[in-house]
């Protein structure tokens, strides 16, 4: 009986985890560049649910722009020999930290798609559509649409060298 239970309970698991991958858009799995992918199991509150999606799609972003990782490893090994028999004894640690720390002005939720339980988001980056909307306010300066402009395009230099680089 315990086998039946078992055997229905696995079966249950794969259909639902192959449900999922059915269900999710082609988008998740292939990004395009300077695009992140955020995924929200639905809680119940559609507004949460896609903001908590959407910041996590930021934070895949960012993490593609710039992650610094710090990791360390041990080894220990020990050898000898006891009453005419030998031994050795190896130990073995790894330890690493993934860390991430970007601004990512400019980043627009492409696509939100709701599948019933998950909310997935495609946040992306347009380089220049920032100095572009700079361009277009009305109630700035020319003075100060021009050091908007600056440095929008310094921060999108800044990106691209980031990007060249990584």
């Amino acid at each position: 009986m315990k086998y039946i239970v078992l055997l229905l309970l696995a079966f249950n698991l794969s259909c639902g985890s192959s449900n999922q991958a059915a269900n999710m858009p082609k988008w998740v799995t292939s990004q395009p560049e300077l695009c992140g992918v955020g995924i929200h199991k639905q809680r119940g509150n559609l507004g949460s649910d896609r903001s908590f999606s959407v910041a996590k799609g930021r934070l895949d972003l960012g993490k593609k722009l710039e992650t610094k990782i710090m990791s360390m490893m041990k080894l220990y090994e020990e050898t000898g020999e006891v009453e005419a028999e030998s031994f050795t004894e190896e130990l073995a640690r790894s330890a690493s930290v993934s860390l991430s720390k970007t601004v990512v002005n400019g980043s627009n939720p492409e696509k939100v798609v709701d599948d019933g339980l998950y909310v997935y988001s495609l946040v992306c980056l347009k380089p220049g559509a920032l100095t572009e909307a700079i361009g277009d306010m009305k109630t700035l300066s020319h003075a100060q649409k021009k050091a908007l402009a600056r440095r929008a395009q310094s921060a999108q230099k800044e990106l691209a060298e980031y990007m060249e680089n990584y």
